[in-house]
């Protein structure tokens, strides 16, 4: 959470002084870990070409003075004073710095204990430079900033142009169907076109070429920017297709959420002395919907958590508490936000950050936080929320039904076609695909028959420039393959 000032907060995770330290030395790491001691790393733009030795990672890990408050000792003796989102060097360095902090991340043990890490402006001491490529990336996973990015390349307009091609025929065309084997070929598509459009932008790009060389920790940045450029392309697409498959598990959500609305933080579960006022973290999560691309959703539960730990703190503070907030601690918080925010789509939102998040998020803060929003929504379909709050309502369980939902684009020809029906006829909004009738149905059914026929004429999928935008295949499983998919169209129910 970036709680220093206007400064972008970067991935902690991403850093080379980080990495660094965690793969080359990560016995220090372990130590640093197991005791919670103080870390400051130095900014990704600071570590660049940096060599870091040993020497320089322990200048940059401390302990508490046993004898200044606001004074910590490195694991080589030397001293700083921190005060005021500054570090100033005393004791054992070369030279006085003053160095400012740019913000602050809270990382948890084996034990669910927390320690502090730093990000800083620069090193403390060390930091001879090398020549190596020197590009700035945006500060925000937006789309309108990773396009302006992208299209500053001369030499990136042809790929992006080739892309966007990709884009808009996906967009234009592609199913959806509710199912793991049906998701996993959308996600798989989508992958597919975002795997493309790095290793073309890699190749057609000098700079870019550099750093997949080079190995450099960038590179991984510049994923995250071609990832949010493609997925926020598609986003309309996307989330809308994910917010009709999962209309029954958001309602089922938004069902216990509207009869949560009285319960406390401590009713949740929440310690006594933890509970206090959280209205910036529930104004940040109804913000999610303002946000398109998957990292920007993400960045904004992020900042969720940053908000509660922050009003946490403040409500030690004001009450002279010496305590802290472990990871079990956040669950009941997180769920009282989620409560008080009402977000209707938060199933939707969940999935669509699951599935379309592909650069690795699973070792750092990022991941910490999807996995932590899932679980708290995980409990609110526990049995003590159930039985306790929700007179045992009895809510779907949201395994694969008997009834698969496929979702495509709504400006196809069928639905201009099929709202022309509604209009003329006032036909019903559930239209059945059936068999043309056959002659051995009854004489009574000819009426019936021939509207059945002239309705048909509007639903042939020969004619079809796109499919309808819901179908509902009866009796489908999730072990399905495409073939069998496709066979079973013509008994399905088109929904509009």
């Amino acid at each position: 959470m970036n709680i220093y000032g206007e400064q972008q907060q970067e991935d902690i995770n991403f850093n080379l002084f980080f990495k660094t330290l965690k793969k080359k030395y990560n016995s220090l790491y372990q130590e640093a870990e197991k005791n919670c001691w103080l870390i400051c790393v130095p900014s990704s733009h600071a570590c660049e070409g940096w060599n870091i030795t040993q020497l320089e990672i322990e200048t940059h890990i401390f302990q508490a003075s046993p004898y200044f408050a606001q004074e910590y000792i490195s694991l080589n003796k030397k001293s700083v004073l921190i005060h005021e989102n500054v570090i100033y060097t005393k004791k054992g360095f070369e030279k006085s710095k003053t160095v400012p902090i740019l913000f602050e991340e809270l990382f948890y043990n084996k034990e669910y204990n927390q320690f502090r890490v730093l990000c800083i402006g620069e090193p403390l001491e060390g930091s001879e430079m090398t020549s190596i490529s020197k590009i700035t990336f945006p500060r925000t996973r937006s789309l309108i900033d990773c396009q302006q990015y992208l299209e500053s390349y001369p030499e990136n307009v042809f790929v992006l142009k080739k892309i966007n091609d990709q884009i808009e025929e996906f967009t234009n065309t592609y199913v959806f169907v509710k199912g793991t084997s049906f998701e996993n070929h959308a996600k798989k598509k989508v992958q597919t076109i975002r795997n493309q459009a790095i290793e073309f932008l890699e190749c057609a790009n000098v700079e870019y070429r550099a750093l997949y060389n080079e190995d450099n920790p960038k590179l991984s940045e510049l994923e995250q920017i071609v990832e949010s450029y493609v997925v926020g392309k598609m986003h309309e697409r996307l989330f809308t297709g994910l917010q009709a498959i999962y209309q029954e598990e958001d309602t089922d959500h938004n069902t216990i959420i509207d009869q949560l609305q009285h319960v406390s933080q401590q009713d949740l579960g929440a310690r006594p002395e933890l509970c206090c006022r959280t209205p910036e973290a529930i104004s940040q999560l109804r913000e999610i919907n303002t946000f398109t691309t998957p990292f920007e959703k993400l960045f904004c539960l992020h900042a969720v958590i940053g908000f509660i730990t922050e009003s946490v703190k403040k409500h030690f503070e004001q009450n002279s508490t010496s305590d802290s907030i472990a990871t079990d601690d956040l669950i009941p918080l997180i769920l009282f936000v989620i409560v008080k925010s009402k977000v209707k789509n938060l199933i939707s939102n969940l999935v669509y950050l699951e599935t379309y998040i592909f650069c690795n998020i699973s070792n750092h803060t990022l991941g910490f936080t999807l996995t932590t929003f899932k679980a708290a929504v995980e409990h609110l379909k526990g049995d003590h929320v159930s039985k306790v709050f929700l007179n045992n309502h009895t809510l779907s369980n949201g395994s694969f039904r008997r009834s698969t939902t496929v979702v495509a684009p709504s400006n196809s020809m069928f639905g201009q076609q099929r709202n022309e029906v509604q209009q003329n006829r006032g036909i019903s909004r559930t239209m059945s695909m059936l068999e043309t009738p056959t002659s051995k149905q009854p004489k009574s059914n000819l009426g019936k028959e021939n509207a059945i026929q002239k309705q048909q004429s509007f639903v042939d999928l020969d004619r079809l420039s796109r499919p309808p935008d819901v179908i509902k295949l009866n009796n489908a499983k999730e072990d399905d393959g495409m073939s069998t998919f496709l066979s079973k169209l013509r008994d399905a129910t088109w929904i509009q």
